[in-house]
């Protein structure tokens, strides 16, 4: 039924897909929206959202939005065809699924911008893959602590935005979040905010991540920023009478405990496939002093303590291949075993420097376009040296645009990190919006169909027609 007023013309609801798909075209007629609609099983979202906007929803209607298997389709891709009396959505996994879900409740948002009494959708065809199979968010939860509901909502939000990697990091030298059953003393304590996680808050993150379609990395940071835990176990320290950032690497028992602990992580997340083991930022000075650290250079004939750290890194980097996991480290000085994922940080010289480990996967954090804690204008609290990183440069980011020949498909994707020294649990949302979302369309969508004006134009238009992140 045509509306009883003149109304402003407006794109068809596919130009407003975000992120912008791989493919659409539209075609003649409409799927109306004013009748009742079947919808079928495994589609319960689209039902549901359909009943918000006030539609019928019949199980008996001719009119139907069905799920289809998808033979062919590359993961995490899905098709969407819309006929005059059928909109099929087409996926050969559950993340495709997901995936194709969220784009058909956008183009619902759209049809629906007049109301129900108006409501129908362009017929057309979707085809929608990723570009890069690794995009990430990464969470500080060791500076400042989030609760089990932040998390959950953080987890929402990435699948929203199909975001696939949700990269955890729960241990620095301000707390130990991870529950340590072998070391409990561990648990609930910090220098800037209490809490600690529990194994029931793991079993209902993991439960929403599966739904999310988005595996969880742990971080337990080794052999530095490890300030706190040095302080309940100097035993591990290379003086037990002097506090510092590393443990002591030539120490049976730091390897031991270590070990340890990664294998309750293991225990807790059993479906994780990388597990984060830090190796960034760590000092010599310790090691060079111990007489430990020393004696155990010369017994494997290394150069000096920085082969040592090397040494150590690569043992606990075994120990998780062993294990059935990847390992995966900071952009760094050392040479971890080939199939250890490097990530990246600082600039596009420490881009150069990853990419030169030949063999190793690399994933892209450069702080000028992924890290959130940068401020998103000067009015966003931050610390001197940080300059604002904004939602244009992170959604005019290349990933790794100057190495992408020479990496190939070493180049797995992109990760924004959070950290949260500046950041209490109240402004992570915040934090992640609206950055989050250019990430979204960087490292989904390809990179001839980018474009931030018009990018910010399908947003706004998401927007105003109600759709919320």
């Amino acid at each position: 039924m045509p509306l009883p007023f003149p109304v402003t013309p407006m794109n068809p609801a596919y130009g407003y897909l975000l992120p912008r798909p791989y493919h659409y075209a539209v075609h003649e007629g409409f799927f109306s929206l004013e009748r009742p609609v079947r919808v079928g099983e495994g589609l319960e979202q689209i039902a549901d959202r359909l009943r918000f906007f006030g539609a019928m929803v019949s199980a008996d209607a001719a009119a139907a939005i069905d799920l289809v298997a998808g033979a062919g389709l590359p993961p995490e891709g899905f098709t969407l065809e819309v006929t005059p009396d059928r909109i099929v959505l087409k996926a050969g996994d559950a993340a495709g699924r997901l995936y194709g879900a969220h784009a058909l409740e956008q183009l619902l948002w759209i049809a629906f911008r007049w109301g129900a009494n108006a409501a129908q959708l362009e017929c057309g065809v979707v085809q929608d893959r990723p570009r890069y199979r690794w995009r990430g968010l990464m969470l500080d939860s060791a500076r400042h602590f989030q609760d089990r509901e932040t998390i959950l909502a953080t987890l929402r939000l990435m699948g929203k935005l199909r975001l696939n990697r949700f990269h955890w990091h729960l241990t620095d030298a301000q707390s130990w979040r991870i529950p340590a059953k072998g070391a409990p003393e561990l648990n609930g304590h910090g220098d800037w905010q209490d809490g600690a996680y529990t194994p029931e808050d793991f079993v209902a993150i993991r439960a929403e991540a599966a739904r999310q379609c988005i595996e969880i990395l742990p971080e337990i940071d080794m052999p530095g920023h490890n300030v706190f835990l040095l302080g309940l176990h100097p035993e591990l320290r290379c003086n037990p009478e002097v506090h510092g950032w590393e443990i002591c690497l030539a120490n049976p028992a730091s390897m031991e405990f270590m070990k340890a602990r990664l294998l309750e992580a293991l225990e807790l997340l059993p479906e994780c496939k990388v597990v984060h083991i830090g190796d960034d930022e760590c000092g010599t000075s310790h090691w060079d002093k111990c007489p430990k650290c020393q004696a155990k250079i010369r017994e494997l004939g290394l150069k000096d303590s920085r082969a040592l750290e090397e040494w150590f890194v690569n043992e606990i980097c075994n120990f998780l291949l062993a294990h059935g996991r990847t390992p995966m480290v900071w952009g760094t000085h050392i040479n971890p075993p080939k199939q250890t994922i490097l990530q990246c940080w600082g600039n596009e010289c420490d881009m150069v420097t990853c990419a030169a480990h030949d063999d190793n996967p690399v994933v892209s954090s450069i702080d000028h376009a992924y890290y959130l804690d940068y401020p998103q204008d000067d009015e966003d609290p931050h610390s001197d040296p940080m300059t604002p990183v904004t939602d244009m440069d992170t959604y005019c980011s290349t990933v790794g645009a100057h190495m992408v020949e020479y990496l190939g498909d070493r180049l797995l994707g992109a990760e924004a990190p959070l950290w949260t020294e500046l950041v209490p649990q109240w402004r992570v949302r915040v934090k992640f919006l609206d950055r989050a979302i250019a990430l979204s369309e960087a490292t989904w969508s390809q990179q001839c169909h980018k474009h931030y004006r018009n990018f910010l134009q399908r947003k706004r238009g998401l927007e105003l027609a109600g759709y919320t992140w």
